[in-house]
């Protein structure tokens, strides 16, 4: 397995509008390795320039600066109470699913998407990411769940494969 990042907006170009060449392009170099990919979308990864959507920052997403983790300014955290952005999240999570799947080229899929490096997180921030909105949620049971689970941040009893230390 091969393990990267990926941000949101490499692949949402508008609303409801996704170019998933740099996606493709990443698991079929990773799949003529015979490897699976292992990945993890996020908006705001630190030191990185922001995964926002610029069709989000154009419409005016309020976002936060910070300095934290070597950042300095580089991205910025996004208001991820706003409508739009939990709109435009629920819209990806549904298309990414329809089109990848089951895909053979996927091993997983780490549930990243909110907070510092997809981590659901903002701390020391703890108002830049709140626990009252309408996040996106991964499946609730097993049922739900296909070929291809999500990972989920620590332990939970939703769909999810922890992963563990391996003996070398």
């Amino acid at each position: 397995m091969e393990w990267f990042y990926i941000p949101v907006n490499a692949v949402v170009t508008g609303a409801g509008t996704y170019n998933w060449s740099a996606l493709d392009s990443q698991l079929n170099a990773i799949a003529s390795r015979g490897h699976q990919a292992v990945f993890r979308f996020y908006l705001d990864y630190p030191g990185r320039p922001t995964g926002v959507p610029k069709y989000l920052l154009d419409a005016g997403l309020a976002t936060h600066s910070y300095a934290d983790y070597g950042n300095q300014g580089i991205s910025v955290s996004p208001n991820y109470d706003d409508p739009r952005l939990v709109q435009a999240l629920n819209a990806f999570i549904t298309g990414f699913g329809a089109r990848y799947d089951g895909d053979p080229r996927i091993g997983f899929i780490e549930m990243g998407l909110l907070g510092f490096w997809g981590e659901w997180h903002t701390y020391p921030h703890d108002g830049y990411a709140s626990r009252k909105t309408g996040q996106p949620r991964p499946p609730t049971n097993r049922a739900s769940c296909r070929p291809t689970p999500p990972l989920l941040p620590g332990p939970s009893s939703r769909c999810a494969t922890q992963r563990q230390p391996t003996a070398a």
